[in-house]
């Protein structure tokens, strides 16, 4: 029996020992050191982009959707209004925002200031007047424009008026992927078509390509546009500079490289790039 116990006794002398010197062995004392939160300054340089929307609505009120809305101050930005007439973008500065519109069946917004969440109202086009010759019935017509490098001209505006009638309100078009303008809303008379690109300004030029549409023609296919793209590379990052053919024609931003592109425009212009005053 007691050498049965002595046994016992040097089996669990180790484990005896091991946890005597883990339990008398002194602790060693952990030290919290709290250090203040880095302080976070924004540099006066960053510019940060801050919503903005205009709301597009008739003379009573009613939204209007998929109005191209183009806002050329204090940069080129277009919207396109939703279902609740809101055309929305982001600008650094909003101090003075300028912007037109243009919406299918209504006659083009005049230039205006706008401020953010302003209502813009247009107005309903004068209905075609009823004409007793049947020439003059609605007459659906089909236009595409095809570039001189064989390329559609998608993306673009194509502003119509009936021959010689420069001063009457145009009827307004879109072009489709392919470039094709769907004449749905005017006469069978001869009509004159300018084409501009849908993200500038409709001015001298900006003018892509103009022609005539004679009285009884379904379709036409214009496939010789001249263009080009206006390309600028070193220049300042995030900078607004303006596009000049002779006199100002828009404002561009430099993207992040100090890159800017622009087009496709008209080819026999010459157009430079000046910093933004």
């Amino acid at each position: 029996m007691l050498s049965k116990l002595s046994l016992l006794f040097w089996i669990f002398l180790p484990v005896i020992t091991v946890y005597s010197i883990l339990l008398f062995a002194p602790k060693a004392e952990s030290l919290v050191v709290q250090q203040p939160l880095p302080t976070v300054e924004l540099s006066s340089d960053i510019e940060i982009a801050m919503p903005f929307d205009i709301t597009v609505v008739d003379a009573s009120g009613s939204p209007i959707s998929g109005a191209v809305v183009l806002f050329t101050l204090p940069e080129l930005h277009q919207g396109i209004s939703d279902s609740d007439g809101i055309a929305r973008t982001t600008f650094a500065d909003k101090s003075k925002v300028e912007a037109l519109v243009y919406a299918r069946g209504y006659s083009p917004s005049p230039l205006t200031s706008v401020e953010n969440h302003q209502q813009l109202t247009l107005t309903k086009k004068d209905d075609t007047p009823i004409v007793e010759d049947p020439l003059a019935a609605i007459f659906p017509r089909t236009v595409q424009v095809i570039t001189r490098d064989k390329h559609s001209l998608h993306n673009t505006m194509m502003l119509v008026r009936s021959l010689g009638d420069n001063d009457g309100a145009p009827f307004i078009y879109f072009a489709d992927n392919a470039g094709n303008f769907n004449l749905n809303e005017v006469p069978n008379i001869d009509l004159e078509c300018r084409v501009y690109p849908a993200a500038l300004p409709a001015v001298p030029n900006t003018l892509l390509t103009k022609f005539v549409i004679k009285t009884g023609v379904p379709q036409l296919v214009i496939n010789d546009v001249a263009t080009q793209m206006v390309v600028h590379e070193g220049l300042n990052a995030n900078t607004l500079y303006q596009l000049v053919a002779g006199d100002p024609v828009t404002l561009l931003r430099s993207d992040a490289l100090g890159n800017i592109s622009a087009g496709p425009l008209p080819a026999g212009v010459n157009y430079s790039i000046k910093l933004s005053d």
